[in-house]
């Protein structure tokens, strides 16, 4: 009786990701005894992802909700696809989403637990840094299932990367450019906030 009761107290939070590996893999490592954490893939574009999200809360009830989706960089401010994602991050909200939302990969959130980054990148410049830091083609192996489940102990056990300080620097990037136009926010990110919400249960 009381263990099941206790299964009924924990915080329920649903994720639903973009990435089908490593995104659910790296939040998937967040457990806590608090917590009642379901990560939940999805293929499809930010919009889709919302819409998903959506769809579950309408099925079961959770205490926040939260989606995670980045947008691949355009230089060119006219782009059809910064008001879709601009029109999805506003969509979330209204659907009462929290949102997670990286320019131009979610690998950047791995490269600040390393240093802070003040210039533009895209994803292959984050790819070729990872490849080196992890002895990897990322490129090519980065996304398969083994090594997305690996990354969350790689980055806790290389004494080079910080979370903490990921943080930090997520934070400093977006008080430098989150006021911008999106297509002028390239770097940035804000998976630290998920993140900080993730740790605020560990024991």
């Amino acid at each position: 009786m009381g263990r099941g009761k206790q299964r009924r107290t924990r915080f329920a939070l649903l994720i639903v990701c973009e990435g089908e590996q490593t995104e659910k893999h790296y939040f998937q490592s967040f457990k806590s005894d608090k917590l009642h954490l379901d990560v939940r893939p999805y293929v499809g574009q930010p919009r889709q992802i919302v819409l998903r999200a959506e769809s579950l809360m309408a099925r079961k009830s959770y205490d926040e909700v939260w989606v995670v989706f980045d947008l691949d960089y355009d230089a060119s401010p006219g782009s059809e696809q910064y008001q879709e994602f601009e029109k999805a991050i506003k969509l979330a909200k209204e659907k009462g989403c929290e949102v997670a939302y990286t320019i131009d990969a979610f690998e950047l959130w791995f490269r600040l637990h390393y240093e802070r980054i003040t210039s533009s990148l895209d994803r292959k410049a984050l790819y070729k840094d990872l490849s080196k830091r992890w002895s990897i083609n990322y490129e090519k192996d980065g996304k398969r299932a083994d090594f997305a489940k690996a990354i969350p102990q790689r980055l806790s056990a290389d004494e080079a990367a910080d979370v903490m300080k990921a943080i930090d620097r997520a934070k400093a990037m977006f008080h430098k450019r989150g006021g911008l136009p999106l297509v002028d926010r390239n770097p940035i990110t804000t998976v630290h906030l998920l993140v900080e919400r993730l740790l605020s249960f560990q024991d």
